[in-house]
């Protein structure tokens, strides 16, 4: 069956539910996510366009077929000049709800897996925290003072925790894991995961757990390849605040893989030349109405839209001061 050939226009996605040992069912409370009745839901997928899962498209001419036939299809009128690909989307979207804790694990960047891991791709990730239980934490990086030497005894005598650092989060905290970093969700939080459009993981440590009766596999070997020992004292992101005539801008990290802002805002929001780069809005308060001349629809909290590079004119109202997380392949300005 031959693809539609229209013109790039804003896209909503169906989410992708999996399921995890450590998820929950959180996301139907908070965002009446229709989760698939009976399972532990650890993450949603957003936007992907991956060999492990794509998104389908729940709007217009293209409605449900995936967002990989739209990047086929639209190319850079998708992706945007920012990115040096097109034949993939160049950002991963998640929510994720840790009912329990999750894996430590880290990521590898692009050099390693060009030297050491062909089959896998560079990941680096940005965690915008939308709800956290009181004590709410994540494991981030490793004891100031720890060396790999360290690190391996520890994990040799099962203490591998006692040398990681966790760092409390609350609603609206924002972290990035750069490749390297070592870390783990921990239960009681549900977060919003912008990143590159991998799933390349290692994991370190996962407390013994068992899943379909056997212990999942460790990656040892290849984690201590790209595991980064280095200290900073304030693991946060702190968003750089930017009132605009409609209301609130926050620019939170910009880095060669993404950039990422929030907007707050009531009334309408006018986007154009937008060739640089598409746009991933996901909504986390309120509601907001995308349209261009001939489309629309409506984002809904834990809802997500993409605006096309290529798309020549869209508009955001909003009427209740929407709350939303925009972000953007490479550094580019998100509003021009």
């Amino acid at each position: 069956m031959s693809l539609p050939h229209p013109l790039p226009y804003p896209l909503k996605c169906r989410p992708i539910f999996k399921e995890k040992p450590w998820g929950g069912r959180r996301m139907e409370e908070l965002f009446a996510k229709p989760l698939p009745p009976a399972q532990l839901i650890g993450e949603s997928w957003e936007v992907a366009d991956i060999k492990e899962g794509a998104s389908l498209i729940a709007n217009g001419a293209l409605k449900d077929r995936t967002l990989t036939e739209a990047v086929r299809l639209w190319g850079k009128d998708l992706i945007g000049t920012a990115w040096n690909r097109t034949d993939r989307f160049p950002l991963l979207v998640k929510i994720l709800d840790a009912h329990d804790d999750l894996s430590v694990q880290v990521h590898p960047d692009h050099e390693s897996c060009r030297k050491y891991f062909p089959a896998h791709s560079g990941k680096d990730e940005t965690w915008v925290i939308l709800e956290s239980d009181a004590d709410g934490a994540i494991l981030w990086g490793f004891q100031k003072g720890t060396t790999l030497e360290e690190f391996l005894h520890r994990l040799e005598g099962g203490s591998t925790l006692s040398i990681l650092r966790r760092i409390p989060v609350k609603r609206g905290d924002c972290v990035r894991i750069a490749p390297g970093t070592v870390h783990a969700l921990l239960k009681g939080v549900m977060l919003l995961e912008i990143q590159e459009p991998s799933d390349s993981t290692f994991r370190i440590y996962d407390y013994g757990r068992v899943v379909n009766g056997r212990r999942r596999s460790l990656h040892i070997e290849e984690a201590r390849r790209v595991m980064n020992f280095d200290w900073r004292e304030n693991p946060y992101l702190i968003p750089e605040v930017m009132d605009t005539p409609l209301g609130r801008r926050e620019f939170i990290v910009e880095c060669p893989a993404y950039r990422i802002e929030r907007w707050e805002f009531s009334g309408t929001l006018e986007l154009h030349e937008l060739q640089e780069t598409t746009r991933v809005i996901f909504c986390v308060h309120g509601h907001v109405d995308v349209e261009d001349d001939e489309n629309s629809f409506t984002l809904m909290p834990g809802e997500t839209g993409i605006i096309p590079a290529g798309a020549q004119f869209v508009r955001l109202v909003s009427r209740d001061g929407a709350k939303l997380v925009v972000s953007g392949a490479g550094g580019v300005n998100l509003l021009p």
